[in-house]
């Protein structure tokens, strides 16, 4: 090693790509999260009744229906399902979130079935850059450390 260049400290690369790939997942969060915010505040709120499930893979789907504001009925398919059918028994009411101009964009007013998607997308960013600095934390000896920065 030449004696002009600076030693990188541990895990200087891939805490620099995790922290780039971090940046554009909490951006992307974002977008998706101020997109269903938007859609929660013009929303209007509904009732939905459990008619049967759809099954997709190995998850079932509920659809339900409801009746708008201005009294047309709409089947939809919730976007999220569940392992088995007894979690949620048909026949069972639902609060419902739709857009008056667009009844067919519907969503479940629970917590998890509006605000997964941006979750998911920040942790999946955020998660590996914290796993890398946690390792960088607990491997790198502290003395070694300290060399690095005061050869910064």
């Amino acid at each position: 090693m030449s004696k002009g260049k600076k030693k990188r400290p541990p895990f200087f690369w891939s805490i620099l790509v995790l922290s780039l790939f971090a940046l554009f997942s909490i951006a992307t969060a974002l977008f998706f999260y101020f997109t269903q915010q938007q859609f929660v505040n013009k929303a209007l709120k509904a009732e939905g009744r459990i008619i049967r499930y759809e099954k997709q893979r190995k998850v079932y789907r509920p659809v339900l229906t409801f009746t708008t504001q201005k009294k047309d009925t709409i089947t939809f398919t919730a976007s999220l399902g569940k392992p088995d059918t007894t979690a949620i028994p048909k026949g069972k009411i639902l609060n419902l979130l739709y857009l008056p101009d667009n009844p067919k964009i519907v969503k479940v007013n629970e917590f998890w079935q509006l605000w997964f998607q941006p979750f998911v997308i920040a942790g999946f960013g955020t998660g590996p850059l914290l796993f890398i600095l946690f390792l960088r934390w607990v491997l790198v000896p502290k003395r070694s450390r300290k060399n690095t920065e005061e050869e910064a």
